[in-house]
C-alpha cells in the first residue's frame, strides 16, 4: 500500500470517527433544554443529595442541586479569619445564609428549600472549611 493510500485511509477513518463523536454529542446534548443536567438529576428525587466537601481551602462558587424541603447544612471552619457561607439562586440572589463570623466554628442548620432546581453555594473564607448537606 503507498503513502498516499495510507494517508486518504488515516484521513477517512479520522473523518468518520469525528462524525460518530458528533451523532453521540448530538444524541446526548439538548441544547433547546431550559433547565440544566443538575435541575433534572434534583426533580427525579425527593430527598437531598448528600455531597460533602472536606478540608477545602479558601474561596468556592460551587452549583449544588437542592429538592424542594428541609435541607440538613453542616459546617466545619478552621482559621482565625472571617467566613461566610451563603446559598444564592443561579442569578445571584441571596437565599440563605448558612454562616457567618470569624474563628473557628461548627454548625448544622437546617433550611426549607422552596422549590427543586440548582442553587450556587457561595464560600467566601481563607480557612480551612468542611460542608456537608443531606
Amino acid at each position: 500500500m503507498g503513502k498516499k493510500a495510507v494517508i486518504t485511509l488515516v484521513v477517512f477513518m479520522t473523518l468518520v470517527a469525528l462524525f460518530i463523536g458528533y451523532l453521540i454529542i448530538k444524541k446526548n446534548i439538548n441544547y433547546d433544554s431550559s433547565r440544566n443536567g443538575t435541575e433534572e438529576a434534583a426533580s427525579e428525587k425527593k430527598l437531598q443529595y448528600r455531597l460533602a466537601y472536606n478540608d477545602v481551602k479558601g474561596n468556592m462558587t460551587q452549583t449544588i442541586a437542592l429538592n424542594k424541603g428541609a435541607a440538613i447544612f453542616e459546617v466545619d471552619h478552621k482559621s482565625d479569619g472571617k467566613y461566610l457561607f451563603l446559598l444564592k439562586t443561579t442569578q445571584g440572589d441571596s437565599v440563605f445564609e448558612i454562616a457567618k463570623g470569624e474563628g473557628d466554628f461548627s454548625i448544622q442548620r437546617t433550611f426549607e428549600v422552596p422549590e427543586t432546581k440548582a442553587y450556587l453555594l457561595e464560600v467566601l473564607t481563607s480557612g480551612t472549611w468542611s460542608f456537608r448537606y443531606r
